[in-house]
């Protein structure tokens, strides 16, 4: 490395000055590789946990509603001699129920944003 003397001190030469930036760019652009797919494989793992909650969420609550229909609701009305095939059928009022259920979430979460 050249040190040129100047009246007022030393004086770095742009060698040094080209190596620093160019170290610095490097830094970067390491830095950027190593951070981008650290950030999707957290993402990743972040979405599916969070499909996987709302799975389990929505599999309980059909799980829920056929035990509901089965046990609560098809009996009393078999008693009473009362056939409403929508009400007694667990499929039928499981699905109404999931379909008013996700337009629900899809609501609530379209409300956050």
């Amino acid at each position: 490395m050249a040190n040129e003397k100047n009246p007022m001190g030393t004086v770095i030469t742009n060698s040094l000055i080209k190596r620093f930036r160019k170290s610095i760019v490097w830094l970067y652009i390491i830095t950027i590789m190593i951070s981008i797919p650290i950030i999707y494989l957290v993402t990743q793992y972040q979405v599916h946990a969070e499909s996987n909650k709302e799975l389990t969420l929505m599999l309980d609550m059909v799980t829920s509603m056929r035990e509901y229909i089965s046990k609560d609701v098809r009996p009393d009305l078999m008693e009473a001699k009362m056939f409403q095939s929508p009400i007694t059928s667990g499929a039928v009022a499981t699905s109404k129920v999931a379909s008013y259920f996700t337009k629900g979430s899809l609501t609530t979460t379209l409300k956050l944003f």
